[in-house]
């Protein structure tokens, strides 16, 4: 495990019982004026219709760079401004982003979709992806100053059988369906994806910001190397390296959907300078364990990790321009 400050540290897993039990834009910056402000969809001139649908929110005062927030599979980009998070989206605006939030279909081919969002924009551009947004963004091959995957799967295989089970099952197509379904008592949802998650982000999450999740979709993302005892890199996915260009990977150690050593590359040999992997957890400083979801939507996501990512971004833009 690598820390902020680039030591390696032993991974804290905790909550061990659960594991084994589951297992910026300014008007012009894209070419012309948008239209819509403030989260609505808008139409981005250079692409074909407003397919996907898509958010965007302008800050009072840019810094000229972009960042593109790709949401996960079984969520939606109401993700990142849900109502008592604070909203990652505001946040990188206040900070002098112009942030771009596409709808993406959850059967689509997401890394196609999202290389023509991606070519449109003029300037500085930082991907930022959740779950298998961030591996959607590790495969395009749209330029990007930076990238950052947040819980974001390089690999699969090595999960538990019980594991295994819940992100196939045929009865599970949702998340909806994780936050009835309990195992043990406790609710999968709380399993799996997120600790102690305030009512009132909660709430709005269930309601707002969770999306279908086809079976067909989790079984492909999910069972590649589902035999093996140990982790394979996803089909397609170009190796971890430099190509990659500055990454920053965010993991939970006690994520029960994108564990650590599914999402970091030092796992599978890959180090490059430009590379910095951090592990959202008490004993890293980030004063609670993070699972999943929370790190894009917990309140103390706020105050403790978005800050973290936003002063990666702006040591990448600096270092880029020269600064």
């Amino acid at each position: 495990m690598i820390d902020a400050d680039g030591s390696r540290r032993p991974p804290q897993i905790g909550r061990r019982a659960a594991l084994r039990a589951l297992g910026s834009i300014a008007a012009g910056a894209l070419g012309g004026p948008l239209g819509g402000c403030g989260g609505g969809p808008v139409h981005l001139p250079g692409l074909t219709g407003d397919r996907p649908p898509r958010r965007i929110w302008r800050p009072q005062r840019a810094n000229g760079a972009t960042a593109l927030l790709v949401h996960g599979l079984g969520t939606r980009s109401a993700l990142w401004d849900l109502p008592g998070s604070g909203g990652l989206a505001p946040t990188l605006a206040a900070a002098g982003y112009t942030v771009i939030a596409p709808e993406l279909d959850p059967a689509g081919d997401w890394s196609a979709t999202l290389t023509p969002i991606a070519a449109a924009v003029r300037g500085p551009l930082f991907g930022i992806g959740l779950d298998l947004g961030g591996t959607a963004l590790y495969r395009c091959p749209a330029r990007f100053t930076g990238r950052i995957g947040v819980g974001a799967p390089i690999a699969s295989g090595g999960f538990s059988a019980a594991v295994r089970g819940v992100l196939t099952a045929d009865g599970a197509p949702t998340w909806r369906s994780f936050e009835r379904h309990r195992v043990g008592g406790r609710r999968v949802i709380r399993l799996l994806l997120t600790h102690g998650l305030p009512a009132k982000v909660h709430r709005p999450l269930i309601r707002a910001g969770l999306a279908p999740m086809p079976a067909a979709q989790r079984r492909a993302w999910h069972t590649p190397g589902a035999g093996s005892a140990v982790p394979r890199l996803l089909p397609d996915l170009p190796p971890p390296g430099p190509a990659w260009g500055p990454t920053l990977v965010v993991t939970a150690p006690t994520d029960g959907l994108a564990p650590p050593w599914q999402c970091d590359p030092h796992g599978f040999g890959a180090d490059w300078p430009e590379l910095r992997v951090r592990t959202a957890s008490r004993v890293n400083g980030d004063g609670r364990e993070f699972n999943h979801l929370d790190l894009a939507v917990h309140p103390d996501a706020r105050r403790r990790i978005w800050p973290m990512m936003i002063d990666w971004m702006n040591g990448t833009l600096e270092a880029r321009r020269g600064g």
